[in-house]
């Protein structure tokens, strides 16, 4: 009598995929056992399929965090990666970060619960922030919003900027800072880059004002450029920031 198992294994050779791993169940005629070939040909960490372990999968990983269920990026648990548990949580987050560092050594993800140091208390310019342009940004004791100490764009001329970025583990996409501007209105700019692009810019007299924005969780490039036109001056001709901050949970900011 033929078994109509497997017949129909034979015939259809289903695929069933289980977390990473993909199987091909396989039973061939006289044989009393399904026989089975596992296929890992995608990276564990590789969440969007895409055969790169990426800033995208991170972002991928962190809207996950939380949910349950068989979830591409539950890529790990407490034993380990490879070893998922039901739940996007901590542990996928720390073995997707280990996974990536190692592939990407001269740009790692920047750790969330380091001190960003984003109020400038230490007094100076430091990692991980970055300055550049015509005159770095400093430190000062005037003007400040809150504390002791804020950010000042450099002194430069016309024609001339100055910038202040930071490579930032936005875990819930949430960014919040406050600024403050004195410039020609209309052709002195203080602009702020997410990625490179312009999400605003504020010129005239414009004194301390939060600004809250929202992005796709992740690492994100956050650049703040004093730039001058070609003539003329008003003001201090300057920029002010103070309290840059990227929370990691999602209570506010």
């Amino acid at each position: 009598m033929v078994n109509p198992l497997s017949q129909e294994v034979t015939r259809s050779r289903p695929t069933v995929k289980l977390f990473m791993a993909t199987y091909l169940v396989d039973q061939k005629p006289n044989m009393s056992y399904a026989s089975f070939t596992l296929s890992t040909s995608r990276y564990v960490a590789d969440i969007d399929g895409d055969g790169l372990i990426g800033l995208a999968d991170y972002s991928l990983l962190l809207t996950d965090l939380g949910r349950t269920g068989i979830l591409r990026s539950d890529i790990a648990g407490e034993e380990g990666l490879g070893l998922p548990d039901g739940q996007v949580s901590t542990a996928d987050e720390r073995a997707f970060i280990a996974e990536y560092d190692k592939r990407h050594p001269q740009s790692p993800i920047p750790d969330s619960k380091t001190a960003l140091a984003g109020d400038f208390e230490r007094g100076v310019i430091a990692s991980p922030f970055a300055t550049s342009g015509d005159a770095p940004w400093t430190v000062t004791s005037t003007d400040v919003y809150s504390g002791d100490y804020c950010a000042r764009s450099g002194v430069i001329g016309d024609s001339e900027s100055s910038s202040l970025a930071i490579n930032a583990n936005c875990r819930i996409g949430k960014i919040s800072f406050c600024r403050k501007v004195s410039s020609e209105e209309g052709h002195d700019y203080l602009s702020f880059y997410i990625d490179g692009v312009e999400k605003d810019r504020w010129s005239g007299e414009d004194g301390w004002q939060w600004c809250n924005y929202t992005t796709t969780p992740g690492v994100h490039s956050l650049t703040f450029v004093y730039t001058k036109d070609a003539a003329s001056s008003s003001g201090q001709d300057a920029a002010w920031l103070d309290d840059l901050a990227f929370p990691s949970n999602p209570t506010g900011y």
